[in-house]
């Protein structure tokens, strides 16, 4: 959980003084455009991912509306939205909402602070190498290894599966690999 801070830092982000409380029971996303199930199931993630240290009843109900025109996510008293131009842009906003919302030091309410962020990649591929031929790892660990990519908003997975002339992997997916 980062407190508040988004990670990778944004292009551009103003942060005003005004903290909204946020409530699970009551918390939602809603599409005001374009929809696809990759955005529900976006949606489902997060919810989960937001509050999985929830303890107590909150009173404040909060709305994320999504339309796809371009990259930027404002948060006030009322609301908050994300605009993304594309379904990629809408998961890292969505990663970004995610890195706000955080425990006060409480530890019993969930707060977000009234921001405006504008954000971009800064790289055209942000990715991580995970070599499997040398060092073995079970499958649960590379699922968490792309888990947590997401959550640093990579978009690049190299995977070194095997070290050797040959390529004994046999993909029913992709069967040319």
């Amino acid at each position: 959980m980062t407190n508040g801070q988004v990670w990778p830092k944004p292009v551009f982000q103003h942060n005003f003084d005004e903290y909204l409380t946020v409530e699970p029971e009551n918390f939602r996303f809603n599409v005001t455009g374009y929809s696809c199930d990759d955005l529900y199931d976006a949606f489902k993630r997060y919810n989960h991912i937001l509050f999985l240290k929830a303890r107590k009843t909150f009173k404040h109900d909060t709305h994320l509306s999504t339309n796809f025109t371009f990259d930027e996510i404002k948060i006030n008293n009322f609301y908050g939205y994300l605009l993304a131009s594309s379904i990629w842009g809408i998961l890292r906003g969505l990663e970004t909402f995610s890195q706000l919302v955080h425990l006060k030091t409480d530890g019993s309410t969930f707060v977000l602070q009234c921001t405006s962020i504008v954000d971009y990649p800064k790289f055209r591929h942000r990715g991580f190498l995970l070599d499997t031929s040398r060092h073995y790892l079970p499958v649960q660990t590379i699922i968490k290894t792309l888990d947590a990519m997401s959550y640093s908003k990579m978009n690049v997975f190299h995977w070194h599966m095997v070290d050797d002339n040959s390529f004994p992997f046999q993909s029913s997916v992709f069967p040319n690999l």
